[in-house]
């Protein structure tokens, strides 16, 4: 009965389209029995008409890969774990390594070369430039940023535009389990130890040691010894 009532609206359908001149357009999908249709070419509003037949779906190699969503864009030379996930607009660069279990949120960056442990989280529109290095277990918290030039300048003294040749890059490395809280920035070159935490806001100078809490602006520490997980 689904099937006919669908053969027959939709058929009652692409008939008065092609009579008014009107071109369907699919847009997308109600439920499993139903096609959204909207109105083109003078036509208003939007037309649910029950489903019949499957309609096809365009396939590609991006969003067949597990946990990549298509709006992500990842370098085909960079390399991602198993179980690892890239969300929406976050991009991955060329030669960039992500290990097993990984979550890169949305809008996220992660640059070229950089390289990641297992489980690590990079949240959302965190800005990971090369050639940072990320252990086991990092979190990133959400809008955190890891620069890579101690002496940025858009020009060089000549006037000229710097190129990538004009400066050497530097980097941030976070040692197994450390943590570094929403929208700190870490001012390369700098280490965050082991199962170090970061407070939300702190502007990173200098080394962080292992277990240490360190926090404001710029970062200092607050404890002497900040507690691992149990194992």
């Amino acid at each position: 009965v689904a099937s006919a009532l669908g053969l027959l609206f939709g058929g009652m359908l692409d008939a008065w389209l092609e009579t008014h001149g009107v071109t369907p357009l699919i847009i997308g999908e109600f439920d499993d029995s139903a096609l959204i249709k909207t109105f083109g070419q003078g036509g208003a509003g939007i037309f649910v008409a029950p489903r019949a037949i499957e309609a096809p779906r365009a396939t590609s190699r991006r969003s067949a890969m597990a946990g990549i969503v298509p709006s992500a864009d990842v370098s085909p030379d960079a390399q991602s774990g198993d179980g690892s996930s890239v969300w929406h607009l976050a991009q991955v660069r060329e030669g960039a390594v992500l290990g097993a279990n990984c979550i890169i949120g949305r809008g996220a960056y992660i640059g070229t070369g950089v390289v990641m442990g297992d489980n690590c989280k990079v949240q959302n529109y965190a800005l990971v430039y090369e050639p940072a290095v990320l252990e086991d277990g990092v979190f990133v918290g959400p809008a955190v940023v890891f620069t890579n030039d101690h002496y940025a300048r858009a020009i060089n003294a000549d006037g000229s535009i710097k190129s990538a040749h004009d400066w050497e890059p530097v980097a941030v490395t976070v040692r197994t389990g450390a943590s570094v809280g929403a929208r700190s920035v870490c001012v390369a070159p700098v280490t965050i130890g082991r199962w170090a935490l970061v407070a939300a806001g702190s502007v990173v100078v200098d080394d962080v040691p292992d277990f240490a809490l360190v926090a404001g602006v710029p970062a200092r520490r607050c404890l002497a010894a900040w507690p691992a997980p149990a194992a």
